[in-house]
């Protein structure tokens, strides 16, 4: 038993959130995983499961996954209490390496156990349940292992499902019939890959090399097909001459996007450019993600797999054609 855990044990003694998992409650835990309705891959799995498990102990239940060491909240059953995300405590799991452990926590006068499920090395997923269930440890230890391997699985269908809609998205344009079919070819399947409400792709011309917005999902193209974005302006405009993605969870914390976006949803958005070599041939923007969600770094990775043969397309039956 770790230190934090004594020391939060000796604080938590004789407190009414010192809580035991029934065998009951056991029973339904090592079952939560099994059955699931919701899509395979992406994040309403983990908040169909979180909610599954906070009708089996009747708390909250979220959970977070520690990447690059930024923590992402990717799921809770409901919104208060709210979770101390980024606290030194989440970074100690990560730290120690083991593949499931449970920890214990007091934060402003709020219990959190925290049961950490290691994917691989550098990819931590921690469910964090309200109140202090360490009593019962070697339940969730084991609920921790079968996240761990439904995670481990998913992943592999992830990669296989990504590599189906790599070679989907080539067939299509390979087919495709003219520059408009080949944008809205390319805008289409990359917002739907990743579960976005709104797109829009934007290209260089070849005179000015100012983009132009060529095709647009969620809203008419003709609101700005007129408009001309000059390079390093906005994020179209910085995305096309830094030639980097620009992935923000939350454009409330984002300083050169201070102001409320009208027109959409949710607050998270992608910008990725699209490229062959050093040349940036376009630049594809994603927001609104379906379940009002931030996008996730696989969200990222995905477009980045399928901008491959996006920029394959464009080289050959725009620029060169």
């Amino acid at each position: 038993m770790t230190e934090l855990r004594e020391s939060t044990m000796r604080r938590s003694s004789g407190d009414s959130q010192v809580r035991i998992i029934s065998a009951e409650q056991a029973r339904r835990l090592y079952a939560a995983h099994l059955d699931i309705d919701a899509p395979a891959g992406r994040d309403p799995w983990l908040l169909a499961f979180a909610r599954r498990l906070s009708t089996i102990l009747g708390v909250k239940v979220g959970i977070m996954r520690r990447r690059d060491r930024m923590w992402t909240l990717l799921a809770e059953s409901r919104p208060d209490p709210l979770f101390p995300l980024g606290y030194a405590v989440l970074d100690k799991l990560a730290e120690r390496g083991a593949s499931v452990g449970v920890e214990s926590f007091i934060h402003d006068a709020t219990q959190w156990t925290l049961l950490s499920c290691r994917v691989r090395p550098a990819r931590l997923t921690v469910v964090a349940i309200h109140g202090d269930w360490t009593l019962s440890s070697p339940i969730l230890a084991l609920l921790g292992e079968n996240v761990s391997l439904v995670l481990r699985t998913r992943t592999a269908e992830n990669r296989a499902r990504l590599r189906l809609s790599t070679h989907r998205l080539a067939r299509k344009l390979a087919s495709a019939n003219g520059r408009q079919a080949i944008f809205d070819t390319i805008l289409r399947h990359m917002t739907r890959a990743v579960d976005a409400r709104i797109g829009a792709l934007a290209i260089p011309d070849t005179t000015d090399g100012r983009l132009s917005i060529v095709a647009t999902l969620g809203y008419p193209l003709a609101l700005v097909e007129h408009v001309r974005i000059d390079s390093g302006v906005g994020v179209l405009g910085s995305v096309f001459a830094a030639g980097r993605a620009l992935h923000v969870a939350d454009v409330r914390g984002f300083a050169r996007l201070n102001d409320r976006r009208p027109r959409y949803r949710t607050d998270s958005f992608v910008a990725m450019p699209i490229r062959a070599g050093r040349q940036v041939l376009g630049v594809i923007s994603v927001t609104d993600r379906r379940g009002n969600g931030p996008f996730t770094h696989e969200d990222l990775s995905t477009l980045r797999s399928l901008a491959a043969p996006a920029a394959l397309t464009l080289r050959v039956s725009v620029w060169d054609g």
